[in-house]
């Protein structure tokens, strides 16, 4: 780990396709025999040694990340990396998770709706929505994609963001679960009934408030009091 990664520095003759090669495999930097001096010696080992320290920041970036993230291989799907987070949040080692593929994290009756997304994705950000996705205990839960196509050790792969928005699909559900409810005993109620919002515009009429506005649901629904009943600011209760 950095700064304690050994700088390899080859030398060669001047041989673009030596140099080519030995980049590939791994060396820092690959100089001329004929052209080797201190000068060069030393601005070949400060820039090698400077491309490992921005690279460990990224690197830390990240492994470190809060955000759940991994980066999987286009083709074949497979795991190339993934940060703590994402282990933590599928409940894997990094072992476990690095043998596995993309379609492993998610229920089998979505994966062709991924395999589509995933052989189309943009290179710049995008927004790909709410996913359902699986721990390896099996728990179902839902997760917030983001993604892009990038390229990593040196494959065409995909960076993935999974924000897991669980708690919140459940408390919207919840919500409206309960906003169901409330109506139906609003309808209920023999009275006449009616909800305006903050800019006095009918949200809700139960049946008894149609016939006594003489309105109809929809001619009340989304329009302001005021401008439905012109009169009714002649009364006390407009005031």
């Amino acid at each position: 780990v950095f700064p304690y990664t050994p700088i390899i520095v080859l030398t060669a003759y001047d041989d673009g396709a030596t140099a080519t090669y030995a980049i590939k495999q791994g060396a820092q930097d690959c100089l001329v025999k004929e052209e080797i001096d201190a000068r060069s010696l030393r601005k070949a080992i400060t820039f090698a040694v400077e491309r490992l320290r921005v690279a460990a920041n990224y690197s830390r970036l990240f492994s470190e990340n809060p955000v759940p993230i991994y980066i999987y291989e286009t083709e074949t799907l497979r795991f190339l990396a993934v940060n703590n987070a994402a282990l933590s949040q599928y409940m894997y080692t990094r072992d476990e998770m690095l043998s596995k593929t993309a379609l492993d994290i998610r229920p089998e009756e979505d994966w062709e709706r991924f395999k589509f997304l995933s052989s189309n994705l943009p290179d710049a950000y995008f927004d790909a929505g709410t996913w359902r996705h699986i721990r390896k205990n099996g728990e179902v839960f839902h997760v917030h994609i983001y993604a892009h196509a990038t390229t990593f050790a040196g494959k065409n792969a995909s960076m993935v963001m999974a924000i897991d928005v669980e708690n919140k699909i459940r408390a919207e559900a919840e919500a409206s679960r309960k906003a169901r409810q409330m109506q139906k005993v609003w309808e209920s109620i023999t009275d006449g009934l009616y909800v305006l919002n903050s800019n006095w515009e009918f949200t809700f009429v139960n049946k008894e408030s149609e016939r006594i506005l003489r309105h109809p649901k929809e001619e009340l629904l989304g329009k302001k009091a005021w401008d439905l009943f012109p009169n009714a600011k002649n009364l006390k209760l407009y005031h």
